[in-house]
């Protein structure tokens, strides 16, 4: 390498580095702001607040239509130490989803697994990028994880090495050097990694952290007591290129085998949201998948890529090692339609001719909440309109088309059989 290309490099480096610190610094200062006292000892995130609801409606969703009734047990629950106190928020008492949670749980209020239906395990992929496949996926995840008469339990995992989700993930840090938050690719590509840079997974080794430890430790809170997200960092590329180098056959089966398969009983729904390439990285996320979605935007050269994308599936699900979780269904979802504009429902419909009822039938609609909502490491769901984020009416409509989403997809899964 010569001297300039040397510099080049340094230079870039350096301001990716500094970059990157700034993007976290804003992070921080962003959240900071958003935080609220709800008295002198207790600050909590303007996101959870904004998912607290009155006892009216905790009460309603306990199944009694008594205010009293509820307030009963709870000072029955809170002595038997089951619950903490309601957070009192602007002088009326509030139940964070937390509290709902453990109250539906303690008093055996059916739920989604009550059912036995199995792990839905959905890859969300398009090779085509800039199809709003991760804004898809958080915003959807947080919609389903705010149902509380299902509670469904929900892991995000992220293997778009963009890994953008990770802003919405409450962050983790460590007093021993060398450890830091591990990604998928850490743990699947496991003791493989010589010691070094990347031998993150090793580095928990040596702490003496256990491989089922080791995930756990790549699994993130969020905001919700059931959902969850196991992010992505840009280093995550190497997983192709050590695949391409090697046998790229079993580097395949590593995201089902080290991760999946030890963690599937603990939930109802995993998302793996890959990258949009096809590459081993992705492979990965197929192999372990029994469903497949795929989003699109109703334009035309995006559906062309699009076609093109799914016209490859059933080679590369021929292609899978054996032993692959295996696709049950696969299905498109429209996203970032804009109803004030024909060419959207041209292409729009033009999808649903060709594809049919692989299409679903209710469009992710484009709001300016959704960018508002992502500069601000929120998802739409998480905006009231009392803040004034958005022009009046702007969060309710982009809420009401991701539920509308969300409960379609949910719809979906329950005929579903995946066990």
């Amino acid at each position: 390498m010569d001297k300039r290309t040397e510099a080049l490099i340094d230079n870039l480096s350096s301001e990716a580095l500094k970059l990157e610190i700034s993007d976290e610094e804003r992070r921080n200062e962003i959240i900071n702001e958003s935080m609220v006292e709800v008295d002198e000892d207790l600050k909590l995130s303007k996101v959870l607040i904004n998912h607290c609801i009155p006892q009216t409606q905790m009460a309603e969703l306990c199944g009694w239509n008594s205010v009293n009734t509820f307030k009963k047990h709870e000072d029955e629950w809170r002595e038997q130490g089951v619950i903490s106190d309601a957070l009192k928020v602007a002088g009326k008492w509030a139940y964070s989803p937390f509290h709902i949670h453990k109250i539906l749980e303690h008093i055996g209020r059916s739920k989604w697994s009550d059912h036995d239906r199995g792990t839905h395990i959905i890859n969300v992929q398009n090779q085509k990028g800039g199809t709003g496949k991760s804004t898809l996926v958080i915003n959807t995840c947080q919609a389903l994880a705010l149902d509380h008469n299902e509670r469904l339990q929900i892991l995000i995992v992220d293997l778009d090495p963009q890994g953008s989700l990770r802003t919405y993930a409450s962050p983790r840090t460590y007093e021993q050097p060398g450890l830091d938050i591990p990604t998928a690719v850490d743990v699947m590509l496991g003791g493989e990694e010589s010691e070094g840079p990347d031998s993150l997974y090793e580095n928990f080794r040596k702490y003496g952290f256990t491989h089922e430890e080791i995930i756990q430790e790549a699994i993130l809170d969020t905001e919700l007591p059931n959902l969850q997200i196991m992010t992505a960092f840009p280093e995550d590329e190497r997983f192709s290129a050590n695949a391409w180098k090697e046998d790229t056959e079993s580097k395949v089966k590593l995201l089902k085998e080290r991760i999946i398969d030890k963690i599937r009983d603990d939930y109802d729904i995993i998302f793996i949201d890959s990258g949009p390439q096809v590459n081993p990285l992705t492979w990965s996320a197929l192999y372990a998948s029994n469903g497949l979605l795929t989003p699109v935007t109703p334009q035309s050269l995006d559906w062309f890529s699009t076609k093109q994308y799914l016209g490859k599936i059933p080679h590369l699900v021929k292609q899978l090692p054996e032993g692959a979780e295996g696709l049950k269904w696969l299905k498109i979802a429209i996203t970032n339609y804009d109803s004030r504009n024909n060419r959207d429902e041209v292409v729009a419909n033009r999808i649903k001719d060709e594809y049919g009822s692989r299409v679903f039938n209710d469009y992710v609609e484009k709001f300016h909440a959704f960018e508002v909502a992502t500069r601000n490491f929120r998802t739409v769901m998480d905006i009231k309109e009392s803040e004034k984020l958005v022009p009046k009416g702007q969060a309710t409509n982009a809420q009401s088309t991701v539920k509308k989403f969300s409960q379609t997809l949910l719809r979906h899964l329950k005929d579903q059989d995946v066990k």
